[in-house]
């Protein structure tokens, strides 16, 4: 009758953690709303309008594409862990009307003027 005991016991233990397994990880991330839009006149003669966010925040990085501020959000998942769902839910959203399209990204300057090595040839 023991042993029975036990085996249902470690049967039950290993049902709850099991179950444990199945988590939900939840990650709230607060973005500042203290933004501020300046005109500026660019190198090609037009004007456009630059958003800034109080806080540091990067920025895309594909040349043309608008320069927004972006936050990037990584998160640790166990190994072999697989994805179900990802849910995004918004608050206090404002909106901003621009008089000029946001100001592309430029092309990267290059800090140095050593041309690249020619490619390799087999």
């Amino acid at each position: 009758m023991t042993t029975k005991k036990n085996l249902l016991f470690v049967l039950a233990i290993f049902m709850v953690s099991s179950y444990s397994l199945l988590g939900q990880i939840t990650h709230q991330a607060n973005f500042t709303e203290d933004v501020t839009v300046e005109t500026l006149l660019l190198e090609d003669g037009n004007t456009y309008s630059r958003v800034i966010l109080s806080e540091e925040y990067a920025t895309i990085d594909t040349a043309g594409h608008p320069n927004l501020p972006v936050r990037y959000i990584k998160l640790l998942l166990p190994a072999n862990t697989k994805i179900s769902s990802i849910e995004a839910s918004f608050s206090n959203v404002q909106s901003y009307t621009l008089e000029h399209p946001v100001e592309p990204v430029q092309h990267p300057i290059p800090t140095s003027s050593t041309p690249p090595p020619p490619p390799q040839t087999l």
